[in-house]
């Protein structure tokens, strides 16, 4: 049920007929006319009867009347008290964003702050998840996007979303298969970030439980860094396939899905226990969740 439909509804109703209500929005009556026959539909009854003085509402009209009224009110107390918060929130707090989150959330996010909330001054600060954590349990962070299974107990955390886990290496011309077993992925030259990340303690976890050897021809903690080292052909990496997704498209860099077992990547939202739970933390982490959810669908580019 369209909530325009329902102010049609109401305006033809107060004002007894479709001529006066279509000229009071300055609208032609055939629009007024059609948005009514589209909620009759949808309510599954007439709504109004025409007589030669205007229109009566019939009874099912009458009854949808009250509801109405009680739906556009709330509608517009809510937008009331949402521009009332906007102007209520206000102070100072910094969020940690995973570096390969950066391009896709900084700026948009900063935006929505300086356009939507003037009175907060938000500082945002991108590092790879692992030293992100550290910053959070320290309480250098208020907030953090983090890419781990979990967190600690200390921490207030919600799931964002998660992805999976793809060996990626340069092209060479031989066809990739769609996937690859864990075994065979972690025998290839890898480059990793250092053992303090979440996804490099995972893998060593597995192979360490089936006696196995992570081949890792070296560590560094820039997603830049392994992109590239990747694209010169130095090494293998293990990545979610957003990350490299243009490379992808241009033949530049081949990807098999890792299995047995597959790896995802969960993206946690986490609150430092130094940090109150306040209207601001709260706008915060709405925002974050709202603009995941508008800019990519539930698809975002993931790293560590």
């Amino acid at each position: 049920m369209d909530i325009k439909q329902l102010k049609y509804f109401l305006l033809v109703a107060d004002m007894g007929g479709f001529t006066n209500a279509a000229r009071a929005m300055g609208l032609g009556q055939s629009a007024i006319s059609k948005q009514i026959k589209l909620l009759e539909t949808e309510v599954g009854a007439q709504l109004f009867l025409r007589h030669g003085r205007g229109i009566v509402l019939t009874p099912a009209g009458r009854q949808l009347l009250d509801h109405a009224r009680d739906i556009t009110e709330r509608i517009e107390v809510a937008r009331a008290d949402m521009s009332e918060l906007s102007k209520s929130v206000a102070g100072e707090i910094t969020c940690g964003l995973p570096a390969s989150l950066g391009s896709t959330l900084t700026t948009p996010l900063l935006k929505r702050f300086l356009d939507s909330y003037p009175l907060v001054r938000l500082s945002l600060v991108e590092g790879l998840s692992g030293h992100l954590y550290e910053w959070l349990l320290r309480g250098d962070l208020d907030l953090a996007a983090l890419y781990m299974p979990s967190v600690n107990n200390s921490l207030f955390s919600e799931f964002i979303l998660s992805d999976q886990i793809y060996l990626v290496w340069a092209n060479d011309g031989i066809p990739a298969p769609e996937t690859i077993p864990f075994d065979e992925a972690v025998g290839r030259p890898l480059i990793l970030s250092s053992a303090a990340h979440a996804l490099r303690k995972r893998v060593e976890h597995i192979a360490s439980q089936r006696n196995l050897k992570v081949n890792i021809r070296c560590q560094v903690d820039s997603i830049a860094a392994i992109r590239n080292l990747v694209l010169q052909g130095y090494g293998y990496a293990l990545m979610p396939v957003s990350l490299i997704q243009s490379e992808l498209e241009q033949g530049m860099v081949s990807c098999s899905r890792l299995v047995d077992p597959t790896l995802n990547r969960d993206l946690l939202l986490a609150m430092s226990p130094y940090t109150r739970n306040t209207p601001l933390t709260r706008t915060l982490r709405r925002e974050i969740r709202q603009l995941v959810s508008d800019t990519t669908s539930g698809v975002l580019p993931t790293g560590p």
